[in-house]
């Protein structure tokens, strides 16, 4: 599965996925990223799987929804079972690292 791109200029869709990324979303810094990335169109809110988030960090699912859970990055639940990981927040954990949190 492919990551979802959020666009400035988009469906309903894409306006309801970008208000469900701003709500996961609690630190103000993050929520002006997405929203910056939402209106300027360059740059793209690439939300993917934890599988996907655990092979950038190199680790699996369960110790990505850890990380996630501890605040290291957001997510987002779509659904009760479908949840997204904002994979820029993932990568720049992945640069810092855990003491860097």
């Amino acid at each position: 599965m492919r990551p979802t791109n959020l666009h400035a200029e988009g469906t309903a869709t894409d306006a309801h996925f970008l208000a469900l990324v701003l709500g996961a979303a609690t630190d103000p810094s993050r929520k002006a990223a997405i929203l910056r990335a939402a209106a300027t169109g360059s740059d793209k809110v690439h939300m993917g799987t934890a599988r996907e988030a655990a092979q950038i960090l190199g680790t699996c699912s369960r110790t990505v929804e850890r990380y996630a859970r501890a605040g290291c990055f957001s997510r987002v639940h779509l659904s009760p079972r479908k949840v997204r990981y904002p994979l820029h927040e993932v990568e720049a954990f992945a640069q810092r690292g855990i003491e860097g949190t």
